[in-house]
């Protein structure tokens, strides 16, 4: 087996820096004003200048870390400059900001990591998926927990029972492990994107069980929080649900998507599903919630401003 390319050190690095940051801003600690202010002294900025940009830099997701980290010390720099001239008004907004920056960091971080490894939890297990529909008692509530990360920490009984895994196959692998190849893989970028923003999504997935069949099931994720205000982990609940809502809209959308990315592009794949949600005016956690209670794919007249924190969308 390959060794795998690891940025663990790098992310825990950056994530160690931004706890330091709520604590001096509480005035507990005090930082060098180089690594709050300078993208380049950070630990995670040493990082990336002498090894990730060097050996990975010509990756598109390592490009976009590039100016989030940029944008990150600006914020940090204004709020050091607030503190210190005792302006204290905006506090609360740089650190939202400074935090919402920071998960698209990890993001990015993790793509690479990812796209530099190229595996498939799947193939390790040599699942070989079938086009055959898996029956399953969907009075039952499959229940899985990832860390931030997305790596399994915890599967109920049900699942197990239901997907034919064992506990010693899923647990601290990622949760791409479940996820069908059919999958659209917009989808999943956008829903993470709002987990990792603080945003509670349910979503549709087609899910492949060990024996290589699909079941169809409802997610509904769930974020737990540690007492500092960031995320522990997420609780994902899988539920049964109505397979004319999947046939009828969940199929046809997908599969527009999947062709999307896979002629276009991933990038292709968001701009048109931004589209398609603005069209509705919803999120995509609306837009699911309303086929389930409705099983119609209707409009919504009220505003929203869900899409300004969606990719750094304005």
């Amino acid at each position: 087996m390959n060794t795998k390319i690891s940025f663990e050190q790098p992310k825990n690095d950056h994530l160690d820096w931004l706890d330091k940051m709520r604590k001096y801003l509480n005035g507990v600690v005090e930082l060098n004003e180089q690594e709050i202010v300078s993208h380049l002294h950070s630990k995670l900025g040493r990082w990336f200048y002498t090894e990730g940009k060097v050996q990975f830099g010509n990756l598109k997701p390592m490009k976009a870390f590039e100016l989030k980290n940029i944008t990150l010390h600006q914020f940090a720099k204004e709020l050091f400059e607030n503190k210190n001239s005792g302006t204290n008004q905006s506090f609360k907004e740089l650190l939202e900001n400074i935090e919402n920056t920071s998960k698209e960091i990890i993001l990015l971080i993790n793509e690479t990591e990812n796209m530099i490894n190229e595996t498939n939890p799947q193939d390790e297990l040599n699942i070989q998926p079938v086009d055959k529909l898996l029956e399953w008692d969907k009075s039952k509530i499959l229940v899985l927990k990832t860390d931030t990360l997305g790596k399994i920490e915890y599967a109920n009984q049900a699942f197990l029972d239901v997907s034919g895994y064992e506990s010693i196959d899923i647990l601290d692998k990622p949760f791409d492990i479940i996820r069908h190849p059919d999958m659209t893989v917009t989808v999943q970028k956008w829903v993470l994107v709002e987990i990792m923003q603080g945003i509670e999504a349910n979503v549709i997935v087609k899910c492949l069980a060990k024996s290589g069949k699909y079941f169809w099931a409802l997610l509904d994720y769930k974020i737990n929080m540690k007492a500092d205000g960031t995320i522990a982990n997420v609780t994902i609940k899988f539920q049964g649900l109505n397979m004319s809502v999947v046939n009828n809209h969940i199929i046809p959308l997908y599969k527009q998507l999947y062709l999307i990315e896979k002629n276009k592009g991933l990038e292709a794949g968001k701009k048109y599903l931004r589209g398609f949600l603005e069209e509705r005016n919803r999120t995509f956690d609306e837009f699911t919630r309303n086929l389930i209670n409705t099983g119609r794919d209707s409009f919504n007249d009220s505003k929203s401003n869900f899409f300004k924190r969606i990719f750094g969308l304005n």
